[in-house]
């Protein structure tokens, strides 16, 4: 079947329905139409706002892919990007760039957000209520965990944990008691160290210091008051 025309403007091939609905169309000018008079692209495909436009499928698995008049788009299996610089970008309704997620020229894995002072937010399903894991914040540059704390419609994990080869708790921040801990699970006090501690230069207390066991010092140790039930020592030196 051969169906030709001498004006871009005509419509060669026109199919409709009893109801005088397009079903497919031809344009002189090169357009195919399938549904309605959408003259947008090469082939242009209307219907209404609940329909699914284009649909793919395969013969065991199902509908693979599908695009809905509402903008929905629908897949089922793997979405393969292959470029030198892969990109996924985001846009707002009148098309000014959000940001992207994709991979730089140095194989980097890129999360960009392009508004200004805005964050990048991490969530998760703890237990069926979203909360915050992680934020970097725009508006002020810092990287902050637990930034809402555990109330609102923002609520966040409330702690933070670091691992290390041996330890669970190897840095831990309390967020619902308002303690740190280094090498325990449960800091009894505002900063709480289990275990030894090594330090050059100053140590500097503004307050009270209770020692629960030995004090080792290689040096002079200076204070201006001294309040002990026992000292045991040699060369004590008070400033």
């Amino acid at each position: 079947v051969k169906i030709s025309t001498t004006t871009d403007t005509s419509v060669p091939l026109l199919v409709k329905t009893p109801g005088n609905e397009i079903l497919l169309a031809a344009t002189g000018s090169g357009k195919v139409l399938v549904g309605g008079m959408h003259l947008d692209a090469k082939l242009n495909i209307s219907g209404s706002d609940t329909s699914k436009l284009i649909s793919a499928a395969g013969t065991s698995r199902g509908v693979a892919f599908y695009v809905s008049a509402s903008g929905e788009t629908f897949v089922s299996g793997n979405i393969i990007m292959q470029q030198a610089e892969p990109r996924l970008f985001f846009s707002n309704s009148v098309g000014t760039g959000l940001g992207y997620l994709g991979y730089n020229s140095s194989d980097n894995i890129i999360v960009q957000n392009n508004t200004s002072n805005k964050h990048i937010v991490f969530k998760t399903n703890d237990n069926g209520t979203i909360k915050e894991g992680l934020r970097l914040d725009g508006a002020v540059p810092e990287v902050v965990v637990n930034q809402n704390g555990a109330s609102g419609d923002n609520n966040t994990l409330v702690d933070f944990r670091v691992e290390s080869d041996d330890n669970t708790h190897m840095l831990f921040v309390d967020g619902g008691e308002n303690k740190v801990g280094i090498n325990t699970s449960a800091p009894p006090e505002a900063f709480s160290v289990v275990g030894n501690i090594s330090g050059s230069g100053t140590l500097q207390n503004v307050g009270a210091t209770l020692l629960g066991n030995n004090l080792n010092v290689s040096g002079s140790t200076v204070m201006e008051s001294l309040t002990a039930n026992n000292i045991t020592n040699v060369g004590l030196y008070s400033g």
